[in-house]
């Protein structure tokens, strides 16, 4: 990855109760903000409803982030399950950053995977 501005996009699949998310580049506090803002009003209506809900995040994008954003992280993740999500499955390709969301999602229900379809099994099963 050559191109270190934050980017991100937020979808929801509403049949199978799942919060998908892409990130990428370097976050700083703005960004982030905007980012989470952006997944609180698309997963408005999967929390509002009955039912199971998961969540998949595509970081293969995403470099290792500054200490800061590291706990706006870890804490989103506490938020989320607390919220109701009750699995996260993530697709991480880089080793430091897999590292340092191992760190972050200590204690959650969250697995990082390789790829995509390894992910999205799991999230599912």
């Amino acid at each position: 990855m050559t191109d270190l501005a934050p980017s991100f996009d937020v979808s929801v699949d509403e049949e199978r109760g799942e919060l998908h998310f892409m990130t990428s580049g370097f976050f700083d506090k703005a960004s982030m903000d905007a980012f989470l803002e952006e997944t609180a009003k698309k997963a408005g209506p999967l929390l509002s409803r009955k039912g199971t809900i998961r969540a998949f995040g595509d970081l293969t994008d995403y470099v290792a982030q500054s200490r800061e954003i590291g706990e706006i992280m870890a804490e989103t993740l506490r938020r989320a399950e607390e919220s109701g999500i009750e699995r996260t499955a993530i697709v991480i390709t880089s080793p430091i950053l897999k590292m340092q969301y191992a760190r972050v999602s200590e204690g959650r229900n969250v697995e990082i995977f390789d790829s995509k379809i390894d992910a999205l099994n799991w999230l599912r099963n």
